[in-house]
């Protein structure tokens, strides 16, 4: 017997945009960036979503966003 078609999971592709765009505001939010500058500093990045679904992926995740705690090490901005 025969079942109905699965459903559809969201594309790899949506899953990977959504965790660089996570990873890169809350490095961003660590170096001191304002929320509401986030959106079009991760979206002039190479390689990411159009600003449009970068500012539906923040929203989505700002909660987790605001929890994760700065990243430390080597790619922190240099002091001025």
């Amino acid at each position: 017997m025969r079942e109905g078609p699965a459903p559809k999971s969201p594309p790899a592709a949506a899953d990977d945009a959504s965790a660089l765009v996570i990873s890169d505001a809350v490095r961003l939010r660590g170096w001191g960036k304002a929320w509401h500058e986030l959106a079009e500093a991760i979206a002039r990045m190479a390689g990411r979503p159009s600003i449009a679904e970068v500012r539906k992926i923040l929203r989505s995740h700002k909660s987790e966003i605001e929890a994760a705690p700065a990243p430390k090490g080597p790619n922190r901005p240099p002091s001025r």
